[in-house]
């Protein structure tokens, strides 16, 4: 078509229609409108090719039917997407302003040009992939180069050589399924350095060792309970901000200043209930805000012996040596604090009767109490359980170590608040403790 146009493959509940050409469907001169139901196939081109502004529609709700064997790309300054078959070889590729909705599967093989090997590439845009949804790129799943740019993920995005997702001028990405890559999330840019937000709610996987990766931008990265990193998370240049956020699931983020650095606040939203593990104190020098009951930093592998808080500075000291100091931004006096061993060689440190309620959610505080396993890499946590004397407690809690998903199984011993090897911590004034803790 040479005055832009519309082509509709098929028709509803029927996959049976069919084009195959070089460019099989090749609209130029104006908009274009491409519906297809059964099989666009391109022989040694594009499957669709909209030389101006367009919409492709893939197939229809309900299912998996249609497919466009050669890509997508629509040249114009805006373009819609919408997948629920198959959209194969060369992935799809909007060059302005592109809104690309997933059901179904977007691959790209890789080829000697810019876009090729890329799942999805826009100029600037949005990218939501369904729950049902698979983008994979042999080199990037989702790249946004030239403006602002949304990826909103609830299935699976998967880049080989580089990037699971990249954004080349700031936004944001909500992951709520699995996103992977050499590098998980990816922010750069050429010039101006323009924020990013990652919100975490799922696992982001960074083969090479990084999950994500910020620029220079004033950066904010939300971790939702439960959300898992394989690799290190790097705020990059800016004034960059940790969230912990409220909700079900497991909250222990571990290597604040080593596997999450270079972020100068560290917040913990209100309710959140965090375990903040630090392996190395000298690391992280930024500011703490919203600590409060129920939240706990764990020093690992420093014992210390008390804490005073003064000048918006938390000390704590092991004898007369100081093991770290904390910027900890709130009112708070040195009474509020208690420590105690966090069973493994280290010092958990909690805040008034917040200590008390450091449990699994949905779980009796005087049930179950949550301990980091020694091993897991940066997210790992087993269970150990309080049970009458006598009673076996068999409930897995997965974690992600190096030897894999492992499952914890616990015994109490009989009479155990004499047995030696169980602590309890108790806040400042001495009036409340944690559960008993299995440790021997």
């Amino acid at each position: 078509m040479t005055a832009g146009g519309v082509a509709t493959n098929g028709q509803s509940g029927s996959s049976a229609g069919s084009i195959t050409e070089s460019v099989a469907v090749d609209i130029e001169g104006g908009s274009g409108v491409v519906t297809n139901f059964g099989t666009i196939r391109a022989q040694g081109g594009f499957g669709v090719y909209l030389w101006a502004d367009g919409t492709v529609t893939n197939g229809e709700s309900g299912s998996t039917e249609g497919l466009i064997s050669g890509g997508v790309v629509i040249g114009g300054s805006t373009g819609t997407v919408t997948n629920f078959g198959t959209i194969d070889a060369h992935g799809v590729s909007i060059g302005g302003s592109g809104t690309v909705v997933n059901f179904g599967i977007i691959e790209a093989e890789s080829y000697a040009d810019l876009f090729f090997g890329v799942g999805v590439g826009l100029g600037q845009g949005s990218v939501t992939n369904g729950q049902s949804g698979l983008i994979t790129g042999d080199e990037t799943g989702v790249l946004i180069s030239d403006g602002t740019g949304t990826v909103t993920n609830f299935g699976t995005i998967i880049g080989g050589t580089n990037y699971g997702v990249a954004l080349g001028a700031g936004g944001s990405v909500g992951n709520f399924g699995t996103i992977e890559g050499s590098i998980g999330v990816g922010f750069y840019s050429y010039g101006t350095l323009l924020a990013g937000t990652v919100t975490n709610a799922g696992t982001i996987i960074g083969t090479d060792g990084t999950a994500v990766q910020f620029g220079g931008g004033d950066d904010r990265m939300v971790v939702d309970p439960g959300a898992v990193f394989i690799g290190t998370v790097d705020g990059g240049g800016g004034s960059n901000v940790l969230e912990l956020a409220a909700g079900t699931g497991d909250r222990t983020l571990s290597g604040l200043g080593t596997s999450f650095a270079n972020f100068e606040t560290v917040v913990f939203d209100a309710n959140a209930n965090w375990t903040v593990t630090i392996d190395n104190t000298a690391a992280f020098t930024g500011m703490i805000s919203g600590f409060a009951a129920s939240d706990i930093l764990d020093l690992t592998g420093k014992a210390a012996t008390g804490a005073t808080y003064a000048g918006g500075v938390l000390t704590v000291q092991n004898g007369g040596t100081i093991v770290a100091a904390f910027n900890l931004a709130g009112s708070y006096t040195s009474a509020d604090f208690s420590l105690g061993s966090d069973g493994h060689g280290g010092t958990a440190i909690g805040i008034a009767a917040g200590i008390t309620r450091r449990h699994a959610a949905g779980s009796n505080a005087d049930q179950c109490q949550h301990h980091r396993e020694p091993g897991a890499e940066f997210r790992g946590l087993h269970a150990v359980h309080r049970q009458r004397p006598g009673r076996r407690c068999d409930h897995p809690i997965p974690f992600l170590g190096r030897r894999g998903w492992r499952r914890t199984l616990c015994r109490q011993r009989r009479d155990a608040a004499d047995q030696p090897g169980h602590l309890r911590l108790g806040i400042a004034t001495g009036q409340d403790h944690l559960p008993e803790r299995l440790m021997g």
